[in-house]
């Protein structure tokens, strides 16, 4: 049996809204996601279902604090800064319950933007009841903790661009590559 979030609902962004609307629309993608494994979805498909739901969440909430931050946070969020899965979640590999670990990566000059970006994507996973491993770093920062820490390294060797900046994230792809691999 094939479990195809899009298929299902899951991986809608919700926007905009409380944490009890957030709340509630997690609960019911979990209970259609249940449904599903109820019904023989394979564990794979689950993990991919639940890494599609919360990608969802975390690329909607970016977005909006893009479109309500004003020009100067906007330009910020979609050049200076990105915000990047690690770990399993990275390799979407999210089980339901787990935690998620996420960077905000950002340019020398833009941390106070990629700190905002941060308030608005955890604060609301962290009402729902996500357990949340965050960081905000510039490229050089995660290089030189990577190099100093075996489970940074291992964690950012596993990372997905989310949103922001896709040039940042390539940007510290290909030099974490080079440098640290």
């Amino acid at each position: 049996m094939t479990m195809s979030a899009k298929q299902e609902g899951v991986g809608v962004t919700v926007q905009e809204g409380d944490a009890e609307h957030l709340g509630l629309f997690l609960a019911e993608q979990r209970r259609i996601i249940g449904q599903r494994v109820m019904g023989g979805a394979s564990g794979a498909e689950t993990l991919a279902a639940m890494t599609e739901l919360v990608d969802g969440l975390i690329v909607g909430r970016y977005r909006e604090a893009v479109r309500h931050g004003g020009e100067a946070l906007a330009n910020a969020g979609l050049r200076q800064c990105c915000v990047m899965a690690l770990g399993g979640y990275g390799r979407r590999e999210l089980a339901p319950h787990s935690d998620i670990d996420l960077m905000f990566l950002y340019l020398p000059g833009a941390e106070d933007a990629a700190k905002a970006f941060a308030r608005a994507v955890l604060h609301p996973l962290w009402d729902c009841g996500f357990q949340v491993g965050h960081s905000v770093r510039t490229i050089a920062d995660s290089i030189e903790l990577a190099r100093a820490d075996v489970t940074v390294r291992t964690s950012m060797m596993e990372s997905r661009f989310l949103a922001g900046s896709p040039d940042l994230f390539e940007k510290f792809h290909s030099r974490y590559v080079r440098t640290v691999v």
